[in-house]
């Protein structure tokens, strides 16, 4: 377990050192000075997840409250932070995915319920 923890932990470094993480952490730490558009974007991801909550439970959410997320999302990237904020999020995430994705495809950990 040493050696896995080790390796965890210099995967947790090479993260830091990405060209990914770094571009997160500039942005999100520029964003935390507005606390408007923090505002904004915490109110988006709140609806945003009542909303993908709501699909998970199968129930159908109204079409306005569909529209509303579009609303708040078209508005949050009018606000070249907000967006670059989301960008980065975004970018971070997909890697984190891969590599999650390259751990379990290795270790032949069966994920193939998640292509159904």
């Amino acid at each position: 377990m040493a050696n896995v923890n080790e390796a965890v932990r210099m995967l947790i470094d090479a993260i830091y050192e990405s060209n990914q993480y770094k571009a997160y952490k500039d942005i999100k730490e520029k964003l935390e000075q507005d606390d408007e558009a923090m505002k904004r974007l915490n109110d988006f991801r709140s609806q945003r997840f009542k909303l993908e909550s709501q699909n998970l439970n199968h129930s159908t959410p109204s079409q306005e409250n569909y529209k509303m997320i579009q609303d708040m999302y078209s508005s949050l990237m009018m606000d070249s932070d907000i967006s670059s904020f989301i960008q980065a999020e975004i970018n971070l995430s997909e890697m984190i995915l891969e590599i999650y994705k390259s751990i379990s495809e290795s270790i032949d950990f069966n994920l193939d319920f998640l292509n159904s």
